[in-house]
């Protein structure tokens, strides 16, 4: 594919034909989104690319997109490690405002986060990994592999290394 320009909804159609997985769909995301910063395309009017392309955040839209199809097909995806993963992805990738969103839509699905483990001098709340796989439903291996990831990625310290005040 490489040389052919293809718009966000190419990318969509053919993920949902089946003929690429999520990580193409993305990867072609960062391609298009690429080439419109170099001005690369095929039609020089800035008002046709916006008609065949997404300006802002594509690869936060495939996986919104996956993520909506995956629930459509099985009410349990995100249950799912393939889901999870997805779910992942779009949150790297999502715009500022999103989160506050992400985070009311995961408590109505999910229910309220349990019981912290304890509170950092800076008043957050602090969860141990088991605790936040069993919310999730997924393994403390899982939670810890993509912590590291996240860590790596972003540059943040996802574990508090100070003192834990308890509950009260």
């Amino acid at each position: 594919m490489k040389g052919i320009w293809l718009s966000m909804a190419d990318v969509t159609k053919a993920f949902q034909r089946g003929e690429i997985s999520f990580s193409k769909a993305v990867q072609l995301a960062k391609d298009i989104r690429s080439r419109e910063l170099e001005g690369d395309s095929y039609c020089q009017s800035s008002e046709k690319r916006e008609e065949f392309t997404m300006k802002i955040y594509p690869e936060f839209i495939v996986a919104a997109y996956l993520i909506n199809q995956g629930c459509e097909a099985d009410p349990k995806f995100l249950d799912t490690e393939e889901g999870m993963e997805i779910l992942l992805e779009m949150i790297r990738h999502a715009p500022p405002n999103f989160h506050d969103q992400l985070r009311a839509k995961l408590l109505e699905v999910r229910g309220p986060l349990p019981k912290p483990h304890g509170f950092g001098d800076d008043g957050k709340p602090l969860f141990l990994p088991s605790q936040i796989a069993a919310w999730a439903g997924t393994t403390e291996s899982y939670v810890k592999e993509h912590l590291e990831e996240l860590q790596t990625e972003y540059g943040e310290d996802y574990y508090h290394r100070g003192p834990v005040h308890p509950c009260q």
